[in-house]
């Protein structure tokens, strides 16, 4: 599910990973998923034999295993339960944890449920269920993006998003003004901006100045004790407000 929202002035794009990666070779897993399937390659690589997977589930190292189940028509999806159409699917293998790998997790939740989740992930890799957004403000230049978000955008993805709006719009434009120049604090800005200046640069300086809010700019002048770089920015702002009246 793509969409567009507009949230706070800023607009949300929720875009499809056109490139996502396969979540069972890219990050850990805890599980092992054997499979096997005449044209697909699916789930993870392994020496097994239908047979040896069979008697390995019953023994004492396994905490749990669930069946994986395929339906092909059109594409491909899996689940741990049976689809209903029993000509376009069928069992292809299994998805176990051992009672080692299950220590190693750390996790309070059920092996079976961790097992059922790295299904859901790795079916949203199959299905291009995998999506990225991208976030802009139409007055500012903020931007902020991210990918490779498994399953239903709405389920998560939105409220993530709006959260990242709600905290940045929390800040004040000297923030906001910070992070577009990349300077850490207040007064690293204006002791860029008078640098700037002392090395000709005073176009650069000007924008600078301009950029800042209005408190910004009085504290600047405030503190400042460079009288030609006060009188040039004076001069400079005259001159670009002549040019924006003709």
């Amino acid at each position: 599910m793509e969409d567009t929202i507009e949230y706070k002035g800023y607009t949300i794009e929720i875009i499809r990973d056109e490139f996502p990666v396969n979540p069972r070779t890219d990050y850990e897993q805890y599980s092992e998923m054997v499979c096997f399937h005449s044209r697909y390659n699916i789930g993870d690589e392994h020496d097994y034999n239908p047979e040896e997977l069979e008697e390995y589930l019953q023994s004492e190292e396994i905490e749990a295993y669930l069946p994986i189940y395929l339906y092909d028509h059109s594409s491909i999806t899996i689940s741990t339960t049976p689809f209903s159409c029993r000509w376009d699917s069928g069992q292809i293998g299994y998805i176990f944890i051992t009672k080692n790998k299950y220590k190693e997790t750390g996790s309070t939740c059920k092996a079976i449920d961790i097992l059922k989740g790295e299904v859901d992930t790795y079916d949203n890799y199959l299905t291009g269920e995998v999506y990225g957004y991208e976030i802009t403000h139409k007055d500012s230049s903020f931007e902020d993006s991210c990918w490779g978000f498994y399953g239903d955008p709405e389920s998560y993805l939105i409220q993530e998003t709006k959260s990242i709006v709600d905290d940045h719009s929390k800040k004040t434009p000297m923030q906001h003004l910070l992070e577009r120049y990349g300077i850490e604090s207040e007064q690293d800005y204006y002791i860029n901006l008078e640098e700037s200046f002392n090395l000709g640069q005073k176009n650069h300086a000007f924008n600078m100045f301009s950029d800042l809010p209005l408190s910004g700019k009085e504290s600047f002048l405030k503190q400042t004790t460079n009288v030609k770089l006060c009188s040039d920015l004076l001069l400079l702002a005259l001159n670009a407000t002549d040019e924006l009246m003709n």
